[in-house]
């Protein structure tokens, strides 16, 4: 294992080395706006792009050969655009999503609009929580495909409002028009929660999605029966199969598969026959996607992540791996992504991203050979000042490998440095990745070392792991990023006197639950938007709103009452000894603010009050720039003192 850290340490000195000059400044670590993501129209002639603002988000559609803009979207503040895809050459559609804070996940609202690339009338074309057609269908759309063949229809999963608390309606799928005046119903979802796939031709291939139990399972769709088939992935009860995609003649299914609950393998899956051909495997990775290729709707491989994400080519010698290849060449160490080609083969739009890259969009044209950026993330971030993040798998006490990220200030030193541990957000279906995260950045910036731990429960390596947190809450997990903590205390990375645990939402949770399990290891701790009342959950919050969010709580933490106090930090104030920073929105319908002023009650009450910032009209997670511009400044200042390094001059 020391060896293990020896070597990440190498590659960060190595990485950051050069870093000399002055870090960018707070207020560019805490600007979010700028440019999201992109698609490029059919006919190569448009792209629609998501413009990002402090408050929502448009949909801006340019020109590809001027970049001049011809038309945009823009919903009511909080409000955001959502899901868009090309209908065809002349016109985009896009779901309606609402995002009240930064740490939220948008919630479709179920509308669908479409929008012409040269201006006009926006057109409502199906859903709507309040706008329910007079006929009374379609009240809830989402996209599923937009039929790349069919110029004039679209496919949306439908559901109907639910009746009860518990009444999960089970979706449709459904061809509309245009035009949204005309109606074909394909199939009926076998389950509730549950997610249409359709293949290269826009043909009903699969339904996946999760049971009451709360376990993957999917189906296969028999056209000519008009019925659905279970898929058995495999003999153990947390087997699972997901589709990630299609060959180009929709011949071959490329999925994720784990037989008995393992980290899941990429399979090859012959349409006809449903025969199986495994591909590639990771242990400690799923494969997370299909990468696109720029040759005949052709995938070029699939995406893995146990640590710096890794592509597995299907045919490496192949005109469109080579393609791949070189333009990953040209933007190294930062990884490139294919968006979309047009269809004539001329044009291809790609995305550059990385753990110092916020992201830049590209336009390739192949007859010139040439790339012209379209724009760039976090514009005006100097990415030579930024730190490496570096993969390192270190052990929990019982051998289970972890797979954490370290993150060392740029161009200092590597040994006895303050450490900030930041437990994810969560925690099921969650995980830390390599990838740009502006707060990260931020105290590597000034001075701190940086541990991100994918403590068991975290997604990405199978079910069996995900399931291995339940019940865990105060337990094993936090076990996890304290055995990971220790690791680098013994290394000589991380001062044993200078750490302190830092997290949002659960992250939050964590960090307080993990001070009182763990006082001699963690200085101090800082909540973001946390939840410190476990009983809570099941009666406030918009997690509390429907039976199925709050049985899931039961199997994840259990419902006894006396064991939901002990398990909640503010139940335990007194163990809490350590410096407290408590940040929280006053908007917050996630996690809503009597959980902060809980655990301020319950501190203050036994002799150690928190230090305190309640932000008016901010959600879960602060949405803008002069929250978190306020936020980061108050954690900045709170570190300083009581893990103590002097924060590095800020840009000017």
């Amino acid at each position: 294992m020391k060896n293990r850290i020896a070597a990440a340490l190498l590659l960060a000195s190595a990485c950051g080395a050069a870093a000399a000059a002055p870090a960018p400044g707070i207020e560019q670590f805490a600007d979010g706006t700028g440019f999201g993501i992109a698609r490029l129209s059919p006919d190569g002639r448009h792209l629609a792009i998501e413009r990002i603002q402090d408050n929502g988000n448009s949909l801006l559609i340019v020109r590809t050969d001027t970049l001049a803009p011809t038309t945009e979207l823009a919903f009511a503040p909080h409000e955001y655009v959502y899901g868009m895809d090309w209908a065809n050459a002349g016109m985009v559609v896009v779901s309606r999503a609402i995002r009240m804070g930064g740490l939220e996940t948008p919630r479709l609202t179920g509308e669908l609009f479409a929008i012409p690339v040269e201006g006009g009338r926006t057109r409502h074309l199906a859903g709507g929580q309040g706008d329910v057609p007079k006929n009374g269908d379609l009240p809830i759309a989402f996209l599923v495909d937009a039929l790349e063949a069919d110029d004039d229809a679209i496919l949306v999963s439908s559901t109907s409002f639910p009746q009860a608390d518990d009444d999960e309606p089970k979706p449709r799928l459904v061809k509309v028009s245009l035009g949204g005046n005309t109606r074909e119903e394909i199939a009926v979802a076998p389950i509730a929660r549950a997610q249409f796939i359709t293949d290269r031709a826009g043909r009903l291939a699969f339904v996946q999605g999760i049971d009451d139990d709360f376990r993957p399972v999917a189906f296969r769709y028999l056209a000519g029966e008009k019925r659905f088939e279970p898929i058995v992935a495999g003999p153990g009860p947390n087997a699972s199969f997901q589709v990630l995609g299609f060959s180009a003649d929709s011949g071959t299914a490329y999925a994720s598969i784990s037989e008995r609950g393992e980290t899941p393998c990429l399979y090859a899956v012959e349409m006809a026959s449903q025969a199986r051909q495994r591909l590639q495997c990771d242990p400690e990775s799923e494969p997370l996607w299909l990468e696109a290729s720029h040759i005949n709707g052709e995938p070029l491989g699939a995406q893995f992540a146990s640590g710096k994400p890794s592509l597995h080519l299907f045919a490496p010698e192949s005109p469109q791996a080579r393609f791949h290849q070189q333009l990953s060449a040209a933007h190294a160490p930062a990884l490139v992504t294919l968006l979309d080609t047009s269809q004539d083969g001329k044009l291809t739009l790609y995305t550059v991203w990385g753990d110092r890259e916020p992201g830049r969009v590209y336009l390739y044209d192949h007859a010139t050979q040439r790339s012209r950026g379209v724009y760039e993330r976090a514009a005006g971030l100097d990415r030579n000042r930024l730190a490496p993040m570096v993969p390192m798998p270190l052990a929990a006490r019982d051998g289970t490998v972890l797979r954490t990220f370290l993150t060392l200030p740029p161009g200092g030193a590597m040994k006895n440095l303050p450490l900030v541990v930041m437990p994810h957000g969560g925690p099921h279906g969650v995980r830390d990745a390599w990838s740009y995260d502006p707060e990260v950045q931020l105290l590597a910036s000034h001075g701190y070392a940086v541990l991100q731990v994918n403590f068991r429960g975290s997604a990405g390596r199978g079910e069996t792991f995900t399931r291995l947190g339940h019940g865990q809450w105060s337990g094993a997990m936090q076990d996890d990023i304290a055995d990971a903590t220790r690791q680098l205390v013994g290394a000589g990375v991380a001062d044993a006197k200078r750490i302190c645990i830092s997290g949002a939402s659960f992250g939050a949770y964590s960090a307080m639950i993990s001070s009182i399990r763990y006082p001699e290891l963690y200085r101090c701790a800082v909540g973001y938007a946390g939840v410190y009342r476990l009983d809570r959950l099941f009666r406030s919050g918009d997690t509390s709103q429907s039976a199925s969010n709050r049985r899931y709580f039961e199997m994840v933490i259990g419902r006894d009452a006396d064991t939901l106090r002990r398990e909640s930090p503010a139940s335990r104030a007194a163990e809490l000894k350590q410096p407290v920073l408590l940040v929280h929105g006053q908007a917050d319908w996630r996690t809503p603010p009597e959980q902060a002023e809980a655990l301020r009650k319950a501190l203050a009450e036994s002799g150690n009050p928190p230090e305190w910032l309640m932000v008016p009209r901010e959600g879960h997670g602060f949405a803008r720039k002069p929250s978190r511009v306020a936020y980061y400044k108050a954690m900045l200042a709170f570190l300083d003192r009581h893990i103590g390094t002097a924060p590095a001059p800020a840009a000017p």
